[in-house]
């Protein structure tokens, strides 16, 4: 079954410049090129100074300004599905910018993987593929999010747009245009262990060195595979392979970015049936954690509430009650 992950837009920082319209209009449907505001676009810097390429409402809608730089980087590389309007004027602001039209719709959201409780693995929208017209930028009917494609996400990436970051949203499933007539989801869109296969079979075409601490979380999280990536896990977390890794001050209290710590607590939260069977695992992991310093742990942490005492309570779990095997 051909498949094919997009990424949503969603804005890097809060805390640079916001503007609002003169005009007002409808903020929760999507501009076209009849929409009012795009013949008479006069906006007005209403707080922040930072001016980054994309360029937010102050409400917080999905409607932006994007710069020339952002633009000209599109226009460069021939990517399809957007249109901009000339800006007339944003009081307070001198450069040029433009405003935003996502032009292609394709089909509609069929079924939702939600993020897990801490919200450390993304919500996933799932949609038909055949229903994409081969758009690098694209939005689903009913929803407000800006879609693109892994290329579009590369360029834009490579060329530091500022304010602007990328969620691994939608998954586009291929499937029988009868079966997608009948709306018969339930029966073709696979389900999530189907995902989850799909993950891991992306896994296995890697090399263990090249496997990223997402990869690893994943993978742990899902309580798959353990006896395979846990030591793998645990050799990187010796190594600090992943210590710097730093999360972003927004997020600082939050479990919502991938961590050396956050990959830590999900080895240690294993069951102890498996440290039952993998002591020898278990006592590599305890010995290095034993030997960190307080300010080590406090480094490692990256401000993870509770994490030293996660690790105080690995470290002593009753060694009488495991019974080694190997």
């Amino acid at each position: 079954m051909k498949t094919k992950l997009f990424y949503a837009f969603d804005v890097n920082s809060w805390r640079g410049a916001k503007i609002e319209p003169l005009m007002k209009h409808s903020t929760f449907e999507w501009l076209t090129e009849y929409s009012p505001i795009v013949s008479d676009a006069r906006y007005r810097k209403v707080r922040g100074n930072q001016l980054c390429d994309l360029l937010v409402y102050a409400t917080g809608i999905p409607i932006f300004l994007i710069s020339e730089k952002f633009r000209n980087i599109l226009d460069e590389n021939g990517f399809n599905g957007y249109k901009c309007f000339p800006i007339k004027s944003i009081e307070g602001v001198e450069a040029t910018y433009y405003g935003w039209l996502n032009t292609n719709e394709s089909g509609f959201v069929s079924k939702i993987y939600p993020a897990n409780y801490m919200n450390t693995n993304p919500e996933y929208l799932v949609f038909n593929l055949k229903t994409w017209k081969n758009y690098d930028i694209f939005h689903l009917k009913d929803t407000l999010w800006n879609i693109c494609t892994p290329e579009v996400k590369s360029i834009l990436e490579k060329h530091k747009i500022t304010n602007l970051k990328f969620i691994p949203k939608y998954i586009g499933f291929e499937i029988d245009e009868e079966m997608f007539m009948q709306k018969r989801w339930d029966e073709e869109i696979p389900t999530k262990d189907k995902f989850i296969e799909y993950e891991l079979y992306k896994l296995t075409q890697k090399m263990d060195t090249d496997f990223t601490l997402e990869d690893l979380h994943f993978v742990i999280r899902s309580e798959i595979g353990l006896s395979t990536y846990i030591p793998i896990a645990i050799d990187k977390i010796i190594s600090r392979e992943f210590a710097n890794i730093e999360r972003s001050e927004e997020m600082k209290w939050t479990r919502s970015e991938f961590l050396e710590s956050i990959l830590l607590c999900s080895i240690m939260e294993t069951s102890l049936d498996y440290w039952n069977k993998y002591f020898n695992e278990y006592n590599r992991l305890k010995t290095f954690l034993s030997n960190l310093t307080n300010k080590e742990i406090d480094d490692m942490s990256k401000g993870l509430l509770g994490f030293k005492d996660q690790i105080n309570n690995f470290i002593n779990l009753d060694i009488n009650n495991l019974q080694v095997t190997n």
